[in-house]
């Protein structure tokens, strides 16, 4: 396998507590990408590009030694770089490499991933997610929005195997209202309404099932509010 669009659980009600019934205040996207970044098991060496110390996530992850690159020294990274600067970092040297919320911040979006490709060990593991329908926020500079055939053809010519895109959304209801940019007041309550409304959406229109699956999940995933991505250096 080269590549494959890995379909997206549908929403529950038992999801919806774990994720969204917490402290935090988290958007949507990234209430859902932390969701599958922390079901990963990161073994041996983990180099986090756009990452550091102070990065949101790290305390989620399961890591056994972590290196971080970011142009953002207080974040704490390893090494602090300037854009388009060469990785400091070991070639051929890490397990795992990842990168949150950070390829869309990037110009040359396929040098930075061959600068990855290198940094990684053969064997060693890509794992990435950026937003899709996300509106244009600047950090310093916010260039595109890559899709699932934008991931194979680049990650291909890099040399990268063994990629899944896995859309990320929670249903229709909860996407409109993000694109949105939540206007008006009671932002939270709408919000939590948002997310039941696609509880029964999914409940309904797919049984039960509990994936986004077939023509129908298809559609919906075509909403992504952002992608999640794995791949391989063979």
């Amino acid at each position: 396998m080269i590549f494959e669009v890995m379909p997206t659980a549908t929403p529950s009600i038992q999801r919806y507590k774990k994720l969204f019934l917490t402290p935090e205040n988290k958007s949507i996207t990234r209430t859902l990408q932390y969701e599958l970044i922390t079901q990963e098991v990161f073994e041996g060496k983990t180099l986090d590009v756009g990452g550091g110390e102070k990065a949101q996530y790290k305390h989620l992850l399961n890591l056994e030694e972590y290196n971080s690159i970011n142009i953002d020294p207080n974040i704490e990274p390893t090494w602090v770089v300037k854009v388009g600067e060469k990785f400091p970092c070991p070639q051929n040297h890490y397990d795992n490499v990842i990168s949150m919320n950070t390829l869309e911040h990037v110009f040359d979006a396929k040098l930075m991933l061959t600068n990855i490709f290198n940094a990684l060990r053969n064997g060693g593991h890509f794992f990435c997610s950026t937003p899709f329908l996300q509106s244009i926020h600047g950090h310093p500079d916010d260039y595109f929005r890559p899709t699932p055939s934008w991931y194979e053809k680049t990650l291909s010519e890099i040399g990268f195997k063994d990629i899944e895109v896995v859309p990320l959304l929670w249903g229709p209801f909860s996407t409109g209202l993000q694109c949105s940019g939540y206007p008006f007041p009671l932002r939270k309550l709408r919000k939590h309404f948002a997310l039941l409304l696609d509880v029964i959406y999914a409940k309904l229109r797919f049984s039960k099932k509990t994936n986004y699956d077939g023509e129908k999940g298809l559609l919906v995933q075509n909403y992504a509010l952002g992608y999640y991505v794995k791949a391989k250096k063979i």
